[in-house]
């Protein structure tokens, strides 16, 4: 389409409540959550990137979106050049 040239699809995995983490049974620990990004990486063109976030306390909210723009500018910084 010439509206959207790209038909790439990128991706984030975010863990949300990580504040919650120590007092909420059936939370899972960050390394499997990493883990699970890592395994869906491996069927995808791109990285998937695992970020854990609070909207209580507001840790690594911003964070999540910029990681996934980054990765975004960086693919169209790159189909420019090619």
């Amino acid at each position: 389409s010439t509206l959207f040239p790209y038909t790439t699809l990128f991706r984030s995995l975010i863990g949300n409540k990580s504040d919650l983490r120590n007092t909420t049974e059936g939370s899972i620990p960050y390394e499997s959550g990493l883990d699970y990004a890592q395994s869906l990486s491996s069927w995808s063109t791109f990285e998937i990137p695992y970020i854990e976030t609070s909207a209580l306390s507001g840790d690594n909210v911003e964070d999540g979106f910029a990681v996934l723009l980054r990765n975004i500018e960086n693919y169209l910084d790159s189909a420019d050049k090619s």
